[in-house]
C-alpha cells in the first residue's frame, strides 16, 4: 500500500513542484546581494564583485539548465508512467468484463428439485448439488422408481432464457436407461411440466460423461427431464442450467386501465416490483367496474411466449378469478376483443403465475374480468417474448404498374410515413384489378399482415382490397387463398389483419372488380418459418449410388452441387423411388423439392409426389399430390398438396429407368386431427377396469398393465365403438395392438363405419379387415372418406377377448357441395323464390322467410345445381316447405350426371321421393353416382316446385388419367404428352401438350389396367387456336394397333371454345387405352388436360 500511495502522490504533482521552488529561492537570494554590492562599495571592489557576480550568475544559470533538464526528464518519465498506468487500468477493466462474461452461473444451484418418485432415500436435489460425481453410491445422483414416463424437474425460481443444459449420466451402471429422455423447458406445471417445449432428445450419454444441450434462449422457469413412452428408472448425477434473466417487455411499455382507484395507477403493474401488499404502492387498482380492464402497450409488435401475473397478497385474491389475458393489435373495445391467451382460474394470494401464450403476436396485452362488476388489482404484469420479425423487409416486391417513380419496394422499406410526397409509398396506374405483391423468399406461416394507408389523400381507394397468401404466381398471385378483405383504413393509419398462420411465399394486395389506383405506404408481414416435417423423418430409397444416402435429402441443406455431399442418388433403377416416413399422420399442405444444380436436371422430369399411409409397393401406390414437369437446375419448387393426409411422402419416377437425385425434400403441414379424442366410446363388455375410453386417451402405450388399453370379456362377436358425435368423412383409422401379450387375438377383426346403431353398429359398411398387427405396433387402414358417425371394431364369428391400446380416426366433416354450386330452375315467377335460395345453407322451411325456391305451375318443373366439377355423389338431402303444400313434392325425382340435355332431366336417376312431411329434411342415398349436375324434377304433371334446401354430399371423382402413362405422335418443343395428365387445367400453352403438324396426330394415355369408362373431359387451349381440335375423336379400347386409333369411338368433338372444359359420355366403354386423334388432315394437336372417369372393369357398376 505504501508503494501505491507514493505512486499516487507522484501522479498528483503539479507544475509548482520541488525543483521549481529551489531554483526561484537561489535567484532571489543572489539578486539582493548584487544590489547591495553595486551601491555601497568602491568601483574596483564593485568591479570585482560584479565579475564575481557574473561568474556566479553563469554558474547559477548552468545549474538552472541542469535542474531544468532534470525536471524535464523527470516530468517526461512521470507522464509516460501515468499513460502506462492508465492503459493498464483500462485493460484491467476489460479483463474483468471479459472474465465476467466467461463465468457461467449454474442457475440450477439455487433451484428447487422434485421427481416423479423417490427410490430409497435418494432425493431429486442430488442432481443440483454442484457435484458431478457419477457413482450412484457416492450419494450425489437421483433415482426414481421404475415409473411410466418418469420425470425430474427443477424450479429455477424465476423465468430465464436458457442457453445450455448439461446432464451427467450414471457411470457405474445402466447408462442406457437415459436413452430417449427429453429435456423440456417452460413455465407450465401441467402434467408435471412434461408438456413444456422440448429443447432436446437425449440419444445417448456414455456412462459417467457430461453432455451439453443447446436450448437457444428458450424461456422458462422449469427445466424437466422425462423419459416418455416407457417404464424406466430415471437417474441423474448432475443437471446444470446456464442462461440469463429474461427481460419483461412490459417494463418499457405504457399502461392504462378502465378507471383509477386512489393513486394506484396502471403503471404500478409494470414497475418491476412484485411486492404484493396493496399499501406498498406497487399494485394497480380500478374501481368496481363492469368488465374492468388493464392494458399495456408494448410499443411494437412482439411474439409473446409468456405472461406472468402477481396477485394481491394481503387481501381478496379471488377477485382475479375468471380474468382473461388477451393479446393482439386492436384497440377496439379497449383491446378486449383481441384473441385470448388464457383464462385465470385462480392465483393464490401474493403468488406469481405464468401463462403460456404460444408466441401470440400483438402490440397490446390486456387483462380483463369479463361478465361481472369487480375491482381489478394487479401487483405485477410481466410479458416475455421477442420482437416479431417483419418478413417483408427481406422480400422482393412487384406491382401491376408504375406511376411516377413510386416503386413496389417503397412499401417494404420499413418506413410508415404516409405522405405521398415523402417518397415512401407505392403507386400504380389506374389499373383494372391493380395488385401489389411481395415474395418472401421462402414459405412462411403468416399470422399477421399490416397495411399503412396513404395519409394526405384518397384513403377510400383501398376500400375493398383483399390480402391473399399462397405459393402460386398464377394470375400474379391473385388466385391464392384470401386472408382478409379491407373494409376501410383511415388516412395515414396502420391496420392489422390476422391470417391464422396461412402458409405461403407470396403476399398479395389486390383491389378486385374495378379500375383503381393502388397506393400502399407500408406493408408488414409477420409470421414464422414453416416447420419442415421431413427433418425429423426417416428416409429410404430404391437403391444406393456411392455413399449418397436417402437421408441427404432431409438434412436441411439445399446445396445443389452433387459433390457437396448433400444430395441423394439411386442406381439407374426402373421406377426409382425415394421416401420419407414422417413418423405420424400429417395433413400435408406443401412439398418442396430442390433439384441437382451441377448436372442433369431433366432426370427429375415426370417424377411424381405421392402421399399416404401405405407402404404397399414401397409407398408408390399412395395418392398422387403432383407431377413434376420440370425443375430447373439448382432451383427449389413448391407443390401444393391441399392437406392430403399421410405418414409417407414418396417421390417416384414412373415408367422408365432413371437415376433419382434429390438435393432437398421439405414437407410442410400440420398434425392430422384425431377425431376419436373427442368421441364417446363403448364396448360389448368390461374386463376388470379396462374401459372403452382407454382406446381414445391419446396414449399408444401398448403394455396392458400401463392402464391405457381396453379389454372385453371373451364375448362372441366382441365389439368396440366410438361415437364421433357428428358425421365425418373418414379417411383412415389406425389401431395399436397390445404389445406384451396375445397380438393374434385381433386377427380377423373388422373396422366398420356408418350412421347406424343397428346391431351395435356392426351392420355399418366395412372399411377394412385386419389380417394381423404385430405386438405393440400401430397399423393404418384407408377408409377412402367413408361417411359416418360411428366407427366400430368387431371380431366376427368367434368368441374372443377384444383389446385395443389406441384407436385413431382421421377425416373431416362432410362438405355440402351445393353451397358452391350454381342453381337454375324451369321458371322464376317471384323474386323471393329464385333458384339459389335452395343452396344458401339455410333450412328455414317457411316460404315467407325468403329461403325457399318457387317455380310456376310448369309441366315437368325442374330445379338444377351445377357443382362446377365432377363428383361421386353419396347422398342428397331435400328440405320440404313447412308452412304449406308438402304434397307438391310427392313423386319428384333426383337425377345426377354430366349432361345438360333436356335441362339435365335425362341424367341417371338416384331416387324417387315418395313423401317428405312439411318442414322436414330427408336424405337419399345415391351410392357414389358420378356427375356434375344434380336435378330435381317432378315428371308427368303440372306442378309448383318448391325446395327450401338442397344439400349434396360426395367427393371428387377419381381421375384415372392421373395414374396413367401418356404418349403422342410427335413432340413440339418440350410440350410432353404427360402435360395433359398433370391435374392442371391451366389452358395457357405452358401447361399443354403439343405435337408437330402431323397427319392424323394422336395423343394416348395408358390407364395401366382395363376400366369401364363413363366420362372423358378435354380442356382446350385458351390463348390461341381452339379450332384446331374441331373434329377430333375420342377412342377407347385395349388395342395398340395403329397407335390405338383403331379402337372404338366414344365421341366426336365438334367444338370446344378456347380454354373451356367439355365432358363426353362414353357409356361404360371398356378399355385400357384412351386416344384423342384428329383424323383426315395435317394438324397440330394440343390438349391442356384430359380427365377420365370410370371404374375397374371387374367392379360392379353403380
Amino acid at each position: 500500500m505504501e508503494g501505491d500511495s507514493s505512486t499516487m502522490r507522484i501522479l498528483d504533482m503539479n507544475e509548482e513542484d520541488t525543483y521549481d521552488k529551489e531554483k526561484i529561492g537561489i535567484l532571489q537570494k543572489y539578486s539582493v546581494y548584487f544590489q547591495w554590492c553595486w551601491w555601497k562599495r568602491p568601483p574596483r571592489v564593485t568591479a570585482l564583485f560584479l565579475g564575481s557576480y557574473v561568474l556566479l550568475l553563469a554558474v547559477i544559470i548552468g545549474l538552472s539548465v541542469h535542474f531544468n533538464n532534470r525536471h524535464y526528464y523527470a516530468e517526461t518519465m512521470l507522464q509516460t508512467s501515468y499513460k502506462n498506468l492508465t492503459k493498464e487500468k483500462d485493460q484491467l477493466k476489460k479483463n474483468i468484463e471479459w472474465l465476467k462474461s466467461k463465468i457461467k452461473v449454474n442457475l440450477a444451484l439455487n433451484g428447487v428439485a422434485v421427481q416423479s418418485s423417490p427410490y430409497g432415500g435418494v432425493q431429486a436435489s442430488n442432481a443440483i448439488d454442484g457435484e458431478r460425481t457419477s457413482h450412484y453410491y457416492s450419494g450425489s445422483c437421483t433415482h426414481t422408481q421404475e415409473d411410466t414416463n418418469p420425470w425430474w424437474r427443477v424450479d429455477l425460481g424465476d423465468v430465464y432464457r436458457v442457453t445450455t443444459v448439461m446432464i451427467t449420466n450414471r457411470k457405474d451402471c445402466c447408462a442406457e436407461r437415459l436413452n430417449g429422455a427429453e429435456l423440456r423447458i417452460g413455465n407450465s406445471l401441467e402434467n408435471n411440466g412434461t408438456t413444456n417445449s422440448r429443447c432436446a432428445v437425449i440419444s445417448h450419454i456414455p456412462a459417467g460423461e457430461t453432455k451439453a444441450f443447446q436450448c437457444k434462449d428458450m424461456e422458462g422457469r422449469y427445466v424437466v427431464v422425462v423419459i416418455p413412452g416407457r417404464a424406466e428408472w430415471l437417474t441423474l448425477c448432475e443437471v446444470e442450467v446456464y442462461g440469463s434473466h429474461a427481460v419483461s417487455l412490459a417494463l418499457n411499455g405504457v399502461a392504462a386501465q378502465s378507471s383509477l382507484y386512489g393513486n394506484h395507477k396502471a403503471s404500478d403493474a409494470i414497475d418491476g416490483d412484485r411486492t404484493s401488499h396493496y399499501d406498498s404502492g406497487s399494485c394497480t387498482q380500478t374501481k368496481k367496474d363492469t368488465n374492468p380492464w388493464w392494458r399495456v402497450d408494448l410499443k411494437g409488435l412482439y411474439r409473446v411466449r409468456t405472461v406472468s401475473l402477481t396477485n394481491r397478497g394481503d387481501c381478496c385474491p379471488e377477485r382475479l378469478d375468471g380474468a382473461e389475458i388477451r393479446i393482439g393489435n386492436s384497440l377496439e373495445n379497449n383491446g378486449i376483443n383481441n384473441p385470448r391467451c388464457a383464462v385465470i382460474s385462480h392465483i393464490p394470494a401474493g403468488e406469481t403465475k405464468a401463462f403460456q401464450c404460444n408466441e401470440m403476436e400483438g402490440r397490446y396485452v390486456v387483462v380483463v374480468i369479463p361478465g361481472r362488476a369487480e375491482w381489478l388489482t394487479l401487483c405485477e404484469v410481466e410479458v416475455y417474448g421477442s420482437h416479431a420479425v417483419n418478413l417483408a423487409l427481406n422480400g422482393v416486391a412487384a406491382q401491376s404498374s408504375l406511376y411516377g417513380n413510386h416503386k413496389a419496394s417503397d412499401a417494404i422499406d420499413g418506413d410508415r410515413t404516409s405522405h405521398y410526397d415523402s417518397g415512401s409509398c407505392t403507386h400504380t396506374q389506374k389499373d383494372t384489378n391493380p395488385w401489389w405483391r411481395v415474395d418472401l423468399g421462402d414459405v412462411y406461416r403468416v399470422r399477421t399482415v399490416s397495411l399503412t394507408n396513404r395519409g394526405d389523400c384518397c384513403p377510400e381507394r383501398l376500400d375493398g382490397a383483399e390480402i391473399r397468401i399462397g405459393n402460386s404466381l398464377e394470375n400474379n398471385g391473385i388466385n391464392n387463398p384470401r386472408c382478409a378483405v379491407i373494409s376501410n383504413i383511415p388516412a395515414g393509419e396502420t391496420h392489422y389483419f390476422q391470417c391464422n398462420e396461412m402458409e405461403g411465399r407470396y403476399v398479395v394486395v389486390v383491389i378486385p372488380g374495378r379500375a383503381e389506383f393502388l397506393t400502399l405506404c407500408e406493408v408488414e408481414v409477420y409470421g414464422s418459418p414453416t416447420v419442415n416435417l421431413a427433418l425429423n423423418g426417416v428416409a429410404a430409397q430404391s437403391s444406393l449410388y456411392g455413399n449418397r444416402n436417402a437421408s441427404d435429402a432431409i438434412d436441411g441443406d439445399r446445396t445443389s452441387h452433387y459433390h457437396s455431399g448433400s444430395c441423394t442418388h439411386t442406381q439407374k433403377d426402373t421406377n426409382p423411388w425415394w421416401r420419407v416416413d414422417l413418423r405420424d399422420v400429417y395433413r400435408v399442405r406443401t412439398v418442396s423439392l430442390t433439384n441437382r444444380g451441377d448436372c442433369c436436371p431433366e432426370r427429375l422430369d415426370g417424377a411424381e409426389i405421392r402421399i399416404g399411409n401405405s407402404l404397399e409397393n414401397n409407398g408408390i401406390n399412395n395418392t398422387r399430390c403432383a407431377v413434376i414437369s420440370n425443375i430447373p437446375a439448382g432451383e427449389t419448387q413448391s407443390f401444393q398438396c391441399n392437406e392430403m393426409e399421410g405418414r409417407y411422402v414418396v417421390v417416384v419416377i414412373p415408367g422408365r429407368a432413371e437415376f433419382l437425385t434429390l438435393c432437398e425434400v421439405e414437407v410442410y403441414g400440420s398434425p392430422a386431427v384425431n377425431l376419436a379424442l373427442n368421441g364417446v366410446a363403448a364396448q360389448s363388455s368390461l374386463y376388470g377396469n379396462r374401459n372403452a375410453s382407454d382406446a381414445i386417451d391419446g396414449d399408444r402405450t401398448s403394455h396392458y398393465h400401463s392402464g391405457s388399453c381396453t379389454h372385453t370379456q371373451k364375448d362372441t362377436n366382441p365389439w368396440w365403438r366410438v361415437d364421433l358425435r357428428d358425421e365425418y368423412r373418414v379417411r383412415s383409422v389406425s389401431l395399436t395392438n397390445r404389445g406384451d401379450c396375445c397380438p393374434e387375438r385381433l386377427d380377423g377383426a373388422e373396422i366398420r363405419i356408418g350412421n347406424s346403431l343397428e346391431n351395435n353398429g356392426i351392420n355399418n359398411t366395412r372399411c377394412a379387415v385386419i389380417s394381423n398387427i404385430p405386438a405393440g405396433e400401430t397399423h393404418y387402414f384407408q377408409c377412402n372418406e367413408m361417411e359416418g358417425r360411428y366407427v366400430v371394431v368387431v371380431i366376427p364369428g368367434r368368441a374372443e377377448f377384444l383389446t385395443l391400446c389406441e384407436v385413431e380416426i382421421y377425416g373431416s366433416p362432410p362438405v355440402n357441395l351445393a353451397l358452391k354450386g350454381k342453381a337454375a330452375q324451369s321458371s322464376s315467377p317471384f323474386q323471393n323464390g329464385r333458384a339459389f335460395k335452395a343452396i344458401d345453407g339455410d333450412r328455414d322451411s317457411h316460404y315467407d322467410s325468403g329461403s325457399c325456391t318457387q317455380t310456376k305451375k310448369d309441366t315437368n318443373p325442374w330445379w338444377r345445381v351445377d357443382l362446377k366439377g365432377l363428383y361421386r355423389v353419396r347422398s342428397v338431402s331435400l328440405t320440404n316447405r313447412g308452412d304449406c303444400c308438402p304434397e307438391r313434392l310427392d313423386g319428384a325425382e333426383i337425377r345426377i350426371g354430366n349432361s345438360l340435355e333436356n335441362n339435365g332431366i335425362n341424367n341417371s336417376r338416384c331416387a324417387v321421393i315418395s313423401h317428405i312431411p312439411a318442414g322436414e329434411t330427408h336424405y337419399f342415398q345415391c351410392n357414389e353416382m358420378e356427375g356434375r349436375y344434380v336435378v330435381v324434377v317432378i315428371p308427368g304433371r303440372e306442378e309448383f316446385l318448391t325446395l327450401c334446401e338442397v344439400e349434396v354430399y360426395g367427393s371428387p371423382t377419381v381421375n384415372l388419367a392421373l395414374n396413367g402413362v401418356a404418349a403422342q405422335s410427335s413432340l413440339y418443343g418440350n410440350r410432353n404428352a404427360s402435360d395433359a395428365i398433370d391435374g392442371d387445367r391451366t389452358s395457357h400453352y405452358g401447361s399443354c401438350t403439343h405435337t408437330q403438324k402431323d397427319t392424323n396426330p394422336w395423343w394416348r394415355v395408358d390407364l395401366r389396367d382395363e376400366y369401364r369408362v363413363r366420362t372423358v373431359s378435354l380442356t382446350n387451349r385458351g390463348d390461341c387456336c381452339p379450332e384446331r381440335l374441331d373434329g377430333a375423336e375420342i377412342r377407347i379400347g385395349n388395342s395398340l394397333e395403329n397407335n390405338g386409333i383403331n379402337n372404338t369411338r366414344c365421341a366426336v368433338i365438334s367444338h370446344i371454345p378456347a380454354g373451356e372444359t367439355h365432358y363426353f359420355q362414353c357409356n361404360e366403354m371398356e378399355g385400357r387405352y384412351v386416344v384423342v386423334v384428329i383424323p383426315g388432315r395435317a394438324e397440330w394437336l394440343t390438349l391442356c388436360e384430359v380427365e377420365i372417369y370410370g371404374s375397374p372393369k371387374g367392379k360392379p357398376m353403380l
